[in-house]
């Protein structure tokens, strides 16, 4: 959970977003959930049940939020798409366990239909055990 989320095609009122999740070997893939919140001022970053949940850090509802699916994913290529150097694959390796205890996932959601006075958003998210239902501990924005 440590991949901030990257954005692969923005404009005004779209944009798209891919995240790079490691979840254990032994559990099934996670789930991502987003918020999109106005970034004028500043927001201040909801925890990961905010998120969940779908509201902003004080429990307002957030302009626009969502969940994606996790798919396996190469996590060397995946990181070569998006500019990665290959010094940060190695970390993953060596201080992640990657391939050895965590498995690599690819979620990736696109951000619609902004409110009309939303000129600039931020994007919160966290991951889900399907099995546990347990959040990640942090939030990537």
């Amino acid at each position: 959970h440590d991949v901030k989320p990257v954005v692969a095609d923005g404009l005004t009122s779209y944009a798209k977003y891919s995240v790079l999740l490691l979840a254990p070997r032994s559990e099934p893939p996670p789930t991502l959930f987003w918020v999109g919140l106005d970034a004028n001022p500043e927001p201040e970053t909801p925890n990961s049940y905010q998120v969940w949940v779908g509201s902003d850090s004080f429990g307002n509802r957030a302009p626009c939020s969502g969940k994606a699916a996790a798919e396996p994913v190469q996590a060397h290529y995946w990181l070569q798409e998006h500019g990665f150097k290959n010094d940060f694959y190695k970390q993953l390796v060596k201080g992640k366990q990657l391939y050895s205890s965590t498995v690599p996932y690819s979620a990736s959601f696109e951000v619609q239909d902004l409110p009309l006075g939303m000129s600039a958003h931020r994007v919160f998210a966290t991951a889900q055990n399907p099995r546990t239902r347990a959040l990640a501990h942090a939030v990537v924005a």
